[in-house]
């Protein structure tokens, strides 16, 4: 073989194992896009189930004898910043769900390169469990979402009857909606906690594994 031809030949395989190299490292970095997505998102949810907690502390403000004007400003407090938190959930959910949409694509790309049927097989034995996993997500996720906004619109519906009546008889009249809403908010944060819990649980399933720090 010609000195030319071999270095061809040498040259189409460094440039192919790369190629491979690239390949692995890219679905790689997608699994670790999608650990962070997914770590973040529990983040914010844990920081609702905080908040709630607060809007929890206002509405009690607004049985109190007192200066009601005060109590309901700051109920609308709490209640405009569970509004973001929630906002903020739904946002990182979205991109949690693209990025687990590149990392699956990336991996049924590189499941079709595997050559030896045993190990492709179980591969996609690997893939079927996370698939699964994220499903899983998802229907916590929405689970949680349909406890919770029937909770935030009693809440802002609170925020507009009152608004639209700041008196002691006003407060008296939805007393009993108010109460209410004390007694659906532990349940909607027990569910926020247990979805902030499978997130992270999750994530971290997800998270590449690292090289031990050289001593």
């Amino acid at each position: 073989m010609k000195k030319s031809s071999v270095s061809f030949v040498v040259a189409a395989t460094v440039l192919g194992l790369f190629a491979f190299t690239a390949c692995s490292s890219n679905t790689y970095d997608r699994a670790g896009s999608a650990s962070q997505s997914l770590q973040s998102s529990a983040d914010l949810i844990a920081t609702t189930r905080a908040q709630l907690s607060r809007v929890g502390a206002s509405l009690q403000l607004l049985k109190r004898d007192g200066d009601l004007a005060r109590y309901y400003n700051i109920f609308v407090e709490q209640v405009d910043a569970l509004e973001k938190s929630a906002a903020a959930v739904a946002a990182s959910a979205t991109k949690m769900t693209a990025n687990q949409a590149s990392y699956v694509k990336q991996w049924t790309r590189d499941l079709e390169k595997i050559q030896n049927t045993g190990l492709r097989q179980a591969s996609q034995a690997r893939l079927d469990e996370i698939n699964a996993g994220f499903a899983n997500i998802r229907t916590r996720y929405e689970e949680t979402r349909a406890a919770f906004v029937p909770f935030l619109t009693d809440l802002k519906d609170i925020r507009t009857a009152l608004g639209a009546d700041l008196t002691p008889a006003g407060a008296e009249r939805i007393r009993p909606y108010i109460d209410d809403a004390l007694n659906t908010i532990e349940p909607v944060k027990s569910a926020v906690e247990k979805l902030a819990a499978d997130f992270a649980s999750f994530g971290v399933a997800l998270q590449p594994a690292t090289s031990p720090e050289t001593p």
